[in-house]
């Protein structure tokens, strides 16, 4: 087989899953090329075959994760057809335990300026949920604080400051607040 038909393996999981445990361990600052070979045990040409920047591993790995979180909450909203169903996924997957994963993408969203281009896969997936919010049934007031809630309770508790017996009970108002709310 000649060299141009032999195709490397998609290795971007496991880069992934390393960029993860650094910015979880030593934080986004730590997060290079090097780091991220050097982690997963390859070379740094085998990273940068990849992605070419610190910027492009931020920018697939937010979008896969962040792509991720929206397929789970619509596959939970899928299985109940009523308005709310989606804010009830929503909030059920956001308060629901924490992962190395939602850690990562907080201290990710936390240190990217709200303009860079690496912010991006977030404004784009807060504009699609906030569509998504919108079309479930719920009234706009009701919509916004139950969303806005929940994304800072979920950050909150990626660092450390919100308790499960504070999570459970943000948890269970918001699921109170969903089933009242009427239709706008």
């Amino acid at each position: 087989m000649s060299d141009k038909l032999h195709r490397r393996p998609n290795r971007k999981p496991e880069l992934f899953a390393a960029a993860t445990r650094i910015v979880v361990a030593r934080g986004v600052a730590a997060l290079t090329i090097d780091a991220v070979a050097s982690e997963a045990g390859v070379t740094k040409g085998g990273v940068q075959y990849h992605f070419a920047s610190k910027d492009q591993l931020i920018v697939e790995l937010l979008t896969s994760v962040l792509e991720a979180m929206d397929d789970a909450v619509d596959e939970v909203a899928a299985a109940e057809r009523r308005p709310g169903a989606w804010h009830r996924a929503y909030v059920g997957l956001m308060l629901w335990g924490l992962s190395d994963l939602d850690r990562c993408v907080a201290a990710l969203l936390s240190s990217l300026p709200p303009a860079s281009p690496t912010a991006k896969p977030y404004a784009a997936m807060a504009e699609h949920w906030r569509q998504r919010a919108a079309a479930d049934g719920l009234d706009a007031a009701t919509s916004l604080v139950v969303r806005h809630a929940a994304d800072n309770i979920w950050l909150e508790r990626a660092y450390g400051g919100a308790s499960d017996a504070d999570i459970a009970l943000v948890r269970e108002k918001l699921m109170q607040m969903i089933s009242a709310s009427k239709s706008s």
